[in-house]
This record gives C-alpha cells, structure tokens and sequence, in this order.
C-alpha cells in the first residue's frame, strides 16, 4: 500500500459527490518516474467555484506534512488551461511539456509538467470567523479601509461591527500560520442575496491564494444561511478582487436598484 490515494470531493452544503482529488503516482508517464501527482478531476457543475484549488491545497499538505515527500508533480492537459491555473494558484511552477505515451483506450496526449518541492511550499491560507466587535478585528477593519483608500480613492461608508455579527453578518479572517494576510466582509440581505465587501489581501497573502480562499469560505457562510446568491460591487473594490470573482463564476448584471459606484455588479448563483 503507498499511503495514499484520491479522495471523494463533496460539496458541504449539500454533502453531494462532485469528484475525486489526490494523490496518485502517474504511471502513465514512466519517464518521470518515481514521481507522485496531485490531481483533481470534478464534475462540470462544480467548475469555476474554487473547489479544485482548495482540496488541491489539501492534497498538497497531507504530500508535504503527513506523508513528508520531497516533490510533487502535476499533469494538466495542454489545452486544459483550468486545470493550468489551478496549478499556478497551488504554487506549482511550469518544468517542462511532456508527452503522455498511447494506450489502448486513447492516443499520445501532450501535457505540461508542473512540479512543486517541499521548501518552496506555502500552505493556502486558513479561514475562520472572527467576531468583528474585538480589538485585532476592529484594527483590522481599518487597516484593510485605509488600504482601499489608498488604492481607490474612496471607499463606500463603513458600517459598525455589530452589522457584522451573525446571522446577518460575518468577519472573514484568512491566516497563515500566525500571520493575518486577508479578510472579508459577508452581509447577508433581506432577499436571500449575500453580498461580499472590502476584500482585501496583503501581498504575501495574494500570491497563496488568500483571496480565493475568503471568496470560497463567504459563498460557504452564504450557503449556510440559504442565500441563494452572492453579489460583488466591482466599483467599491479592488480591480483584482473583481478580475478575482470573474474567474471564479461571477458574472456581471445591471442592478435594479440606484448604485454611486458602478453600472453593473458581478453576480454568482449558489447551487
């Protein structure tokens, strides 16, 4: 037995079988062998949400931390240009493209070999909760205001922490190890819509997928709480938060009600 293997990938709001991710040893590529892969393969349904990014972040630290292998390796197809980014996200850098030998059920498939060494590891970042009426929460808050400020000029009045106490309202807090790198902020609306605010990630965070993570972790909060969408105002944030949510199924809509900031909002339907 090798230890390891490919996982089941549920989605926890509704405990339903979306897919297998894990850990497999590719021994449909001899040449890079002895070699151990992370993979993700998920039903069309689930594309576009995150999910293959964070249970490959799983997969990654049970490699590195319960198994205590050297490398990794990853196999995206060429034309797989999802999977190819999923791989940057996990921190996995391109080696070398590669040609997977026929078998008898398929051709020779060309493939880009990513690979990834335990030192230059970083675990994506942890979510949680955090009870927005506390110091470290309140200094926060102002950090992440002052530094969309800074970025947009202005930023849409802020509201007092008690909005934030659930079940209208959360404080998102995206950790490595002890560090704070990102937080958000989730209101829940009186029409079963979710809507994320003031996203904001430091630049250590960004590169690890800390803002992935606090959009993934709100949907779940907003799933939770029966809303049956999440709505973005790309003009009261960042240009990366809304390049951020275009790549994770938002799309853009015209708002029935009267906006100061933008024409449009990105909007993503909860399954």
């Amino acid at each position: 037995l090798l230890g390891f293997g490919l996982w089941l990938a549920t989605r926890r709001a509704t405990n339903r079988a979306i897919g297998v991710v894990g850990l497999s040893v590719p021994t449909f590529l001899p040449e890079i062998l002895p070699a151990v892969e992370v993979g993700w393969r998920l039903e069309p349904s689930a594309w576009g949400n995150g999910f293959a990014t964070e249970a490959g972040g799983a997969a990654l630290c049970e490699a590195f931390t319960t198994l205590g292998l050297d490398e990794v390796c990853s196999l995206p197809q060429t034309g797989n240009i999802a999977s190819i980014a999923v791989a940057g996200r996990l921190g996995l850098q391109l080696a070398r493209p590669v040609t997977v030998p026929a078998s008898t059920r398929r051709g020779p498939v060309e493939a880009l070999l990513f690979t990834l060494s335990r030192d230059a590891w970083r675990p994506v970042p942890l979510v949680e909760r955090s009870d927005a009426r506390d110091d470290e929460a309140r200094a926060l808050r102002a950090h992440c205001r002052q530094a969309l400020a800074a970025r947009l000029g202005t930023v849409a009045p802020s509201r007092g922490p008690s909005v934030l106490a659930p079940p209208r309202g959360f404080f998102l807090v995206a950790r490595e190890a002890d560090r704070i790198v990102g937080c958000v902020d989730l209101h829940i609306l009186d029409d079963a819509v979710a809507k994320v605010q003031q996203l904001w990630v430091d630049a250590e965070g960004s590169l690890h997928g800390a803002g992935r993570a606090l959009l993934v972790a709100a949907e779940d909060v907003a799933r939770e709480q029966a809303a049956s969408r999440v709505v973005v105002d790309p003009g009261t944030e960042l240009p990366e938060t809304a390049a951020l949510c275009r790549t994770s199924g938002y799309r853009e809509i015209v708002p029935s009600d009267d906006r100061p900031h933008s024409a449009t909002v990105l909007e993503k339907r909860l399954s």
